[in-house]
């Protein structure tokens, strides 16, 4: 009885940090469980323990971008990249070697229709969230928050 007690109050304290770090903000949804202006910290306790020692990529002042191996997205294995702006996450990206069959599900996961462009197909997920597939190069989808965008060019 106890046991229970304790892990209901870890459950609401987890989600209430959750909640109040991207909706104070207002962060907008990326890939799976992860919203845009999360911190470092937020984001590890999504992760499977197993993964959580992550690669880290690159290490600039405001910038980190780390890569997660092995892991999975809807049934799909591939390697997760995570870019933080300024100690909060901005942009997701996921590379699986099924892409083609990976988009179709993320399609159906997230009732989107990808619009056709030159080299990526893209869409939209309200309020700030854009979804690209870079097919010709790197193989992968990303989900940023336009918002980190406009900033960055703003520098």
């Amino acid at each position: 009885m106890k046991k229970i007690g304790v892990n209901v109050i870890i459950l609401v304290w987890f989600c209430t940090i959750l909640a109040g770090s991207c909706t104070s903000i207002g962060g907008s949804r990326l890939m799976e469980n992860f919203f845009s202006y999360m911190s470092i910290g937020e984001v590890k306790l999504l992760l499977p323990p197993q993964l959580r020692t992550w690669e880290v990529f690159l290490d600039e002042p405001g910038f980190l971008v780390v890569l997660v191996k092995d892991y999975h997205s809807l049934g799909f294995v591939g390697q997760l990249r995570l870019v933080f702006t300024d100690g909060h996450l901005s942009d997701t990206c996921f590379f699986t070697t099924n892409l083609r069959q990976y988009v179709t599900a993320i399609e159906k996961f997230n009732h989107l229709r990808f619009e056709p462009g030159m080299v990526f197909l893209r869409t939209k997920i309200v309020p700030h969230t854009r979804v690209y597939v870079n097919s010709n190069f790197k193989k992968e989808i990303c989900w940023y928050d336009e918002r980190f965008e406009k900033m960055q060019y703003s520098w």
